[in-house]
């Protein structure tokens, strides 16, 4: 009769071990086809990418550059706005151009390298995030009207390891 219980409780000990083989494979799988989806849209992101650099021949001005940068740069990462900062007169910071911004939005906007996110941005050479533009102390301005969003990521623009400007 031992023989027998033992025999059972290593029977439903096995079937235990089944099920958590089972549940852990299960989970995995889910983990794979999640990092699969993820992998699958960054590939497309990386074609739109590539296509653009097919396309014609080229901007004729850094402005028309900036601007198919920053057009790309909005579709690929789904963003209603966006500005290109680059450095100008006695090194200060301002927008070359913006996409979904009204004019008033942006008016004529300078910064000094160093001075608010996207000035921080272009010293450090390191990107940003903003959770509440309304509240963080390195936001300098005061938007007016309100803006709709309070989320902000900035970037660096780089080319051969230098920072040429700013992505907001």
């Amino acid at each position: 009769v031992a023989g027998a219980g033992t025999a059972l409780w290593l029977q439903t000990r096995g079937r235990s071990r089944e099920r958590q083989y089972i549940r852990r494979l299960e989970e995995a799988q889910g983990y794979l086809h999640q990092h699969i989806d993820s992998l699958d849209a960054l590939l497309h992101k990386l074609t739109d990418v590539y296509r653009s650099g097919l396309t014609g021949t080229g901007p004729e001005s850094k402005e028309e550059l900036c601007q198919t940068i920053l057009s790309y740069a909005c579709h690929i990462l789904h963003m209603a706005k966006g500005s290109v900062w680059l450095p100008g007169k006695q090194g200060m910071l301002s927008v070359i151009c913006t996409e979904g911004f009204a004019p008033h939005e942006v008016g004529e906007v300078e910064c000094r390298v160093g001075d608010g996110v996207v000035g921080r941005v272009a010293e450090t050479g390191k990107s940003l995030y903003v959770e509440d533009m309304r509240t963080d102390t390195r936001f300098m301005r005061d938007p007016t009207p309100p803006l709709e969003s309070r989320l902000m990521a900035c970037v660096p623009l780089r080319v051969k390891g230098r920072v040429l400007g700013v992505l907001l």
